[in-house]
């Protein structure tokens, strides 16, 4: 059986690898499931992996709980407001183990009345909640204690800002998905508050962010940064090699680098000298650092387990990436690659 590792926030292996499932579900792949269960909606909900998802992960869309009994295990559940949102979550409180919410608004910035009524979470032992647009941060105080990992797909639109005024002490994921350049100058300005407000988040996810410069800048210096475990930056309108200012961050233990910003096999030299790197266990890049990136990076980081490489146009299947960037080693001693095609 060939190894899979699904490494932080990773949407893409999680869909591959949920698509790949044949035969009994084993203690793994739940345990998997478990730890996934909020990745799951933009990528697989409405494929033909509906069913094991919801074998696995337990996670509903609201329309499909009508004709679930209050017994039925249900972990997640996502769904559209639609002017019903009170009604919706008091429909939920029949399902109190529902752990994961993905509310999505039709039309951002959310209303007052629709925002206004997110304080019915409460009633919910919240750990994982996903949000388009950003409501009133006073409406989510009941479930600051609770919530493990938080995904805000900003747009511009919402009052983001208010959400981080006030400590999340339990938070360990924080995702942003989709902002624009003034909340990628704004997030730049306010990373040096999150040691204080954000005190156990260890995954930090810029996801189809407009990352200015200044945000680079800022991530590039921010103590708190250096203490992440998981970090994605996930942009490709950077100017050429220039996330590889990444290199200079002091990180303490960092596991997961994910970007696939514009980089040659320059940037990929950066990265592999940097002393601060060589914790990393799960690499994601574009393919564009060629072999001689990789090799670079293979030869500096001794803990790399899981390589994935986006944009490799001219190979159509992971064998023939493999043999283009002379990874059989890699995998003969354990290591998963992924090609990964845009």
């Amino acid at each position: 059986m060939v190894r899979f590792r699904v490494p932080f926030f990773d949407d893409y292996s999680w869909s591959v690898w949920i698509e790949s499932l044949s035969g009994e579900l084993t203690p793994e792949m739940i345990a998997i499931a478990d730890r996934y269960e909020d990745r799951f909606r933009t990528r697989i909900a409405w494929g033909p992996a509906q069913a094991k998802l919801t074998a696995l992960a337990r996670v509903f869309s609201i329309y499909d709980l009508q004709g679930l009994s209050a017994e039925q295990p249900v972990k997640g559940v996502y769904f559209l407001a639609t002017g019903r949102l009170s009604e919706q979550l008091e429909f939920l409180t029949a399902f109190p183990e529902v752990r994961t919410f993905a509310i999505s608004n039709e039309f951002p910035p959310w209303s007052r009345q629709d925002s206004a009524t997110l304080k019915a979470l409460s009633d919910f032992e919240v750990h994982h909640l996903t949000l388009n647009g950003a409501p009133r941060a006073s409406h989510l105080n009941g479930i600051r204690n609770d919530l493990q990992s938080l995904s805000l797909e900003i747009n511009g639109a919402g009052y983001w800002g208010e959400i981080l005024d006030a400590p999340w002490p339990n938070l360990r994921t924080l995702k942003f998905v989709g902002s624009d350049k003034g909340t990628a100058r704004v997030l730049g300005e306010r990373l040096d508050t999150f040691a204080t407000i954000l005190p156990q988040v260890d995954e930090l996810d810029l996801f189809q962010t407009s990352a200015a410069p200044p945000l680079l800048e800022a991530l590039s210096t921010s103590p708190w940064v250096a203490t992440l475990r998981g970090l994605r930056i996930d942009n490709g309108s950077f100017k050429t090699d220039r996330i590889a200012s990444i290199a200079d961050v002091p990180f303490e233990r960092l596991e997961y680098l994910g970007t696939n910003a514009k980089a040659t096999a320059k940037t990929a030299q950066a990265l592999a000298a940097s002393p601060h790197l060589k914790t990393v266990r799960s690499l994601e890049i574009i393919g564009q650092v060629k072999r001689k990136g990789i090799a670079a990076i293979l030869d500096a980081w001794p803990n790399l387990a899981h390589i994935a490489l986006w944009d490799t146009p001219h190979y159509t299947d992971v064998e023939a990436v493999i043999d283009a960037y002379d990874l059989s080693a890699f995998v003969r001693a354990g290591g998963v690659v992924e090609a990964r095609i845009c």
